[in-house]
């Protein structure tokens, strides 16, 4: 049985017992009170004097006391109840409270901008759709081979670095394509590869012959 934190208008329920005559206590109302305590501080006597019966036939020995808010501002909230009648066992109400993130109006608002979207949503037509797929089916082979084309003819750019292992094809191509065109000079223990201006260096390897095998390093 929760409770809204810090809020009015709740109500909580206890159950009286006839252990005299083991049944359910009715029309003990005027004879039932309870002291409240709000997280586990001092007893109070509830605001609402005596609870109200709900039901002496339908629901017998059930009682209703209506809190204020006053009396739900914590988190912990302890009922306890007892009557002035012989012989009558009502059991403490342990409540933890919880949080109601939205008062009225902000739930009111929340609903207004679900209506409002979902009015102004505006989906497409049969016709719109089949208007889009239609336009797909417009895609020529010539289209496709001039896409083809233009990627295949655009100008490439200049490598600035050696590409990695897992770099893109066009890079990796475009690497071949400058270490069998430029320039590069070699000495006893270095190859080096140029760029377009013949002078700086894209990159470079070791070289090394122990007289028996001749090393190409790896080009970095």
């Amino acid at each position: 049985m929760p409770l809204y934190k810090n809020k009015s208008s709740q109500k909580i329920i206890v159950f009286a017992w006839d252990t005299g005559n083991s049944t359910e206590k009715t029309g003990d109302a005027a004879n039932i009170t309870a002291q409240i305590s709000i997280d586990g501080g001092v007893c109070a006597a509830t605001d609402d004097t005596n609870p109200t019966e709900l039901d002496a036939t339908d629901a017998p020995g059930i009682y209703i006391f209506d809190v204020t808010q006053a009396e739900t501002n914590g988190d912990l909230i302890t009922l306890f109840a007892k009557s002035s009648t012989s012989d009558i066992k009502i059991e403490p109400v342990i409540i933890y409270t919880v949080v109601d993130g939205l008062t009225t109006q902000q739930k009111a608002d929340v609903n207004t901008e679900c209506d409002t979207a979902f009015t102004d949503y505006d989906p497409p037509t049969k016709t719109e759709m089949d208007s889009g797929f239609s336009n797909l089916n417009d895609i020529s082979t010539s289209d496709v081979e001039t896409a083809v084309e233009t990627q295949i003819t655009a100008a490439n750019t200049e490598l600035a670095s050696i590409p990695s292992s897992t770099a893109g094809i066009r890079a990796m191509i475009q690497f071949l394509f400058e270490y069998f065109r430029n320039a590069r000079t070699e000495t006893a223990g270095a190859e080096s590869l140029k760029k377009e201006d013949g002078t700086t260096e894209l990159g470079s390897r070791t070289l090394t012959d122990d007289g028996t095998a001749f090393t190409r390093g790896e080009m970095n």
